[in-house]
């Protein structure tokens, strides 16, 4: 849970009103995706800047626009 809330810290998740179970699922798997792409792509040989490695939650509307 403190992992939780550090990745939340800063977010709009860190408003406990915004944690609705929908969202968190959806920005948990979306980052879990995140995650696999940028390690396919580094274990490739691509180097990234680091500012496309971390992912911060974003509320649902965002996250159906990235997809």
């Amino acid at each position: 849970m403190g992992a939780f809330n550090e990745w939340t810290a800063g977010t709009f998740l860190a408003d406990l009103a915004e944690r609705k179970v929908a969202t968190v699922a959806n920005n948990l798997m979306f980052g879990a995706a995140h995650r696999t792409r940028i390690h396919w792509l580094q274990s490739q040989g691509v180097r990234l800047p680091a500012s496309v490695q971390a992912f911060q939650p974003m509320p649902l509307g965002e996250l159906s626009r990235e997809r």
